[in-house]
């Protein structure tokens, strides 16, 4: 039985978001100070990614997938009794489509069905599979 799912996030309120903008709109920005490197060549994943934490209390193995719409990936596997990291791929964590988080009993009939969550880059969703 799926007990909960929480999100600690990295999402900012309204008003933070308008104190940085109006200050960003007040200070000019530094010009840069040496070469830029080519879009391709940044490494950006890692402010568009969330991350799963699934703690597995019950005595069976999870497959853990990530939903939204008809997409469904794979995310891997929770051992029994433990908890377990991922990380979201940036192509679910978007500001406006939820997402659910399935959990399948490895070699089993069980699956836990998360409700709808809403993600934003930099979010950590805790999930607690209880055991039986």
């Amino acid at each position: 039985m799926l007990s909960r799912i929480t999100r600690q996030g990295a999402a900012v309120s309204a008003l933070a978001v308008a104190a940085a903008l109006l200050t960003a709109a007040v200070v000019p920005a530094p010009a840069p100070r040496g070469p830029i490197a080519p879009a391709a060549a940044r490494d950006t994943t890692a402010v568009k990614t969330a991350t799963l934490q699934v703690q597995n209390n019950s005595f069976s193995d999870r497959v853990i997938s990530v939903t939204m719409g008809g997409m469904r990936e794979r995310l891997g596997t929770a051992p029994a009794v433990t908890t377990t990291h991922f990380t979201i791929p940036a192509s679910y964590v978007t500001n406006g489509t939820g997402v659910r988080f399935v959990a399948d009993e490895f070699a089993g009939f069980d699956r836990e069905v998360s409700p709808r969550v809403y993600l934003f880059p930099g979010d950590t969703v805790e999930m607690v599979i209880e055991g039986r």
